[in-house]
């Protein structure tokens, strides 16, 4: 193991992950994983590392790295600026090297909310139920201020997945459904509503879910939904009226309706939308 970073600030949230904890759900173990999955495998495929590396997911500004060692370095997710020493740098289109003694800050996301910063070769993590992945309850929490942060052992890297690129980061709301297991649950008329309404993020909004705001939508008559297992992009219509999308960090179980549920690119483009964003289901 080498020592690369040792983290000066940690900023508002700076967590390992990589693709996510599977294989626990029956004990209530969460999926987790990078938010916005996309530019997770971007990151890793641009470095030529395995698309389970772990990479660093970094939301909103204040990291702060010292550099221990020489490696090569890159970014993606958020339109995020990142400054190496006095030199300020927004999304690169390839990895960069960075000195031993140098200093990475993220100064500041312009759109988005999630940057993932990643390493040749991938972070040195002890694994919790095979994956990096932040999971309450272990060590895999925040990072704090003075942890050291290891590479791998240079390895023969075996890349799983094709050329991608990640969600753009415009303004467009359309998210992909499909429908969920009681979407015959809901009038004609509150489907109409569904499919010519902009809901928009809440405060509300974590690892674990993001309430959306919008035109209250109701049953077509009181049924009582049973507790159901869920998922990540599982959309369930609460007693308010208002939805729910579940995220990497959702229960594995719920006892709201489950109307729709995103597809797997909608997911990463949900995870870097940003309070009063708008979102328009697509179904």
């Amino acid at each position: 193991m080498l020592p690369v970073f040792r983290i000066i600030k940690p900023g508002i949230y700076c967590a390992f992950q990589d693709l996510g904890r599977f294989g626990y759900r029956h004990l209530g173990v969460p999926w987790s994983g990078a938010m916005d999955r996309l530019s997770y495998l971007f990151v890793n495929q641009k470095l030529g590392n395995n698309s389970s590396d772990t990479v660093l997911e970094v939301m909103g500004s204040g990291l702060v790295l010292e550099v221990l060692a020489d490696v090569t370095l890159f970014w993606s997710g958020a339109d995020t600026q990142i400054g190496i020493d006095e030199m300020k740098l927004y999304n690169i289109s390839n990895p960069i090297e960075v000195k031993k003694g140098q200093t990475i800050t993220v100064k500041k996301q312009t759109k988005g909310i999630w940057t993932y910063l990643g390493i040749k070769y991938g972070f040195d993590v002890q694994k919790v139920m095979g994956s990096a992945s932040s999971l309450k309850g272990t060590h895999l929490g925040l990072l704090h201020k003075n942890d050291i942060i290891y590479r791998k052992p240079p390895s023969l890297q075996n890349m799983h997945f094709s050329s991608l690129r990640p969600n753009s980061l415009d303004s467009m709301p359309e998210v992909k459904v499909c429908k969920g297991p009681e979407f015959e649950w809901l009038t004609d008329i509150h489907v109409e509503i569904i499919k010519k309404s902009n809901f928009v993020v809440t405060k509300d909004y974590s690892r674990m879910g993001y309430r959306l705001f919008g035109p209250e939508v109701r049953l077509g008559n009181e049924k009582e939904c049973i507790t159901s297992p869920v998922m990540p992009g599982t959309v369930q219509l609460l007693p308010n009226g208002q939805m729910i999308v579940l995220m990497r960090e959702c229960q594995t179980t719920g006892g709201y309706p489950r109307v729709f549920q995103l597809d797997e690119p909608s997911i990463s483009k949900l995870a870097q939308k940003r309070l009063g964003d708008p979102v328009k289901f697509v179904f």
